[in-house]
Order: structure tokens, then sequence, then C-alpha cells
């Protein structure tokens, strides 16, 4: 990867690199050509820069001499593509090139929900253990309960085998933002993208993270902590979850802080906002 954007900054002219977070090599590589780089941060700083950058990631890329916090510090931008306000890296100091330019989503408006409530199940695209009893687990609670239960498995799960109740449909894949302005709650896994989707449609959720590892339970904690959502673990019980989602459907406090949340994140175009500082460094 290193030497894939180095061959790219020789053979065109290069006037910026904006790479992930996740990528040392690419860093390394910007750095070493001279050209200005901004690294963006698609979740929480405070997961990155936290049990990422301390964990088994963070240890090994420092052993080859990559180590995360210096290649982000000597960048001429650090951009959060996430929300300021939940994420809890911004309650401490930091110095002026982090800057968080609110989440990218595509929420137009508030959910509308329908009746019977239609709950949209996704967790992740990723497979992670013991993530296929979870799903069975969430289809026994679907089961009992007077809800649409539409349910997306990406390419880690494949849906043979389980059993699925009446009330529940399963597709490998289906847009979500095709789904979510129609739904009244969510469950997930904490993933950054489909949390702050759901979030932006005004739509509880119900987080089981299905790694201890990345940012998820970051996630479900700060989304449980505003009321926006309910976090268990990805052990919990057909009824533990099923009194968890009966929560989500009928407890005004959740909807509320959900439905405010959303206000918040929809005032903010994250992506307009991240493409207007990374200009900054080009247009003179």
């Amino acid at each position: 990867m290193a030497r894939d954007v180095e061959d790219e900054i020789a053979g065109e002219p290069t006037d910026l690199v904006i790479v992930d977070c996740m990528l040392f090599n690419a860093q390394d590589a910007a750095a070493r050509t001279g050209v200005p780089y901004v690294v963006l941060f698609h979740s929480f700083f405070a997961a990155f820069d936290g049990a990422f950058r301390h964990g088994p990631f963070g240890i090994g890329s420092r052993l080859r001499g990559l180590g995360p916090k210096r290649l982000w510090e000597q960048a001429d931008m650090r951009l959060v593509c996430s929300d300021r306000v939940l994420d809890p890296a911004a309650r401490r100091r930091t110095d002026g090139s982090l800057t968080w330019t609110g989440a990218i989503h595509d929420a137009k408006a508030a959910a509308v929900g329908r009746t019977p409530p239609r709950v949209l199940v996704s967790l992740s695209t990723a497979g992670f253990p013991g993530q296929r009893r979870t799903y069975q687990n969430i289809f026994d609670a679907a089961a009992e309960m007077d809800a649409e239960f539409v349910v997306t498995t990406g390419p880690a799960i494949d849906p043979t085998g389980l059993r699925v109740p009446s009330n529940a449909t399963v597709h490998r894949y289906v847009p979500h933002h095709e789904l979510m302005p129609t739904c009244s709650a969510v469950v997930g896994h904490g993933g950054h993208a489909t949390a702050f989707r759901a979030l932006a449609h005004g739509l509880p959720i119900l987080i089981m993270p299905m790694s201890a590892v990345t940012d998820q339970a970051m996630i479900a904690r700060e989304v449980a902590k505003v009321g926006a959502g309910i976090r268990l673990r990805k052990t919990a019980s057909p009824e533990q979850i099923r009194a968890a989602l009966e929560s989500l459907l009928t407890d005004d406090g959740h909807r509320t802080a959900a439905t405010q949340l959303g206000v918040r994140l929809r005032t903010v175009d994250g992506a307009s906002a991240a493409a207007d500082r990374v200009l900054t460094l080009v247009d003179h």
C-alpha cells in the first residue's frame, strides 16, 4: 500500500493525500513524500485513541515503526467524521488539528414508522463469533411480538437453517436508507455507520456489540447514556431482547431522546463539512 501511494504521487502531481486512520503504511508514505495529508477517523476518536491504539493493532504497528499516535499527529489535518457531542474524546482537551465534522449520513427527515411497527435488524456485514446465535435469539424474540422485522445479514451469515418467524423477512442485502424511513426501531451491533444513520432518522436502537475490541461497545454505551437506545450483550436471551424492543417501541423517553438527537444530526452535513475543511489545505 505504501508503494502504491508513492507511485501515484510520483506519477501524477498531487496536492493532498486523504487517508483513513487505520492505513498506517499509506500515512507513512505520504509523510515521506512531503505531500500534505489528512487523516479521516470514521468513528469516535476516543475509540481509535483508546482501545484501538493501545490494543493489538496499535502495538503491532508500533513494533513495525508505524506508531498510530505519531502518524496521526504529524498529519496536516485530522477529521473525525462523527458527532462531537457523543464522542468521549471531545470532552477532553485536544489540539487544533483535530476537527469533528459531524456524522456522515443520508437522512433527510425523521422516520415516519408504520402500524404494526417495523424493526430493522442488522448485525454487521463482517462475521463475528456468536453472531449466528444472536440472530436466532432475535428471531425467537420477534416471534412473540406484534411487529414486522426486516433482517439483513450481509455476506457474513448464511440465513439457511435459521428459524425465521412469519413476521420476519431475511435478506442478504437491502439498502438501509430505503428501509429506515418506515421503521420504528433498529437492532444493530454498534457499527458507527448503521448506528448514526438510524439516529439521524430519529430511530431508537437496541445495540448488541459483536466485538469487544472495536468501537461498538463505546457507541452502545454513549447511545444508551443519552437515552436513545438500549445496550445488551450479544448473548442476551430472547426474553431480554423482547423486553428491550418493547421498551424501545412503547417508551416515550427513548423515542423522544432519539428524535431530538436526530434533529441535531440532520442539521449538519458531515460530508460537506469535511470537504470544506479539506479544501482549506489546497485552496490557495
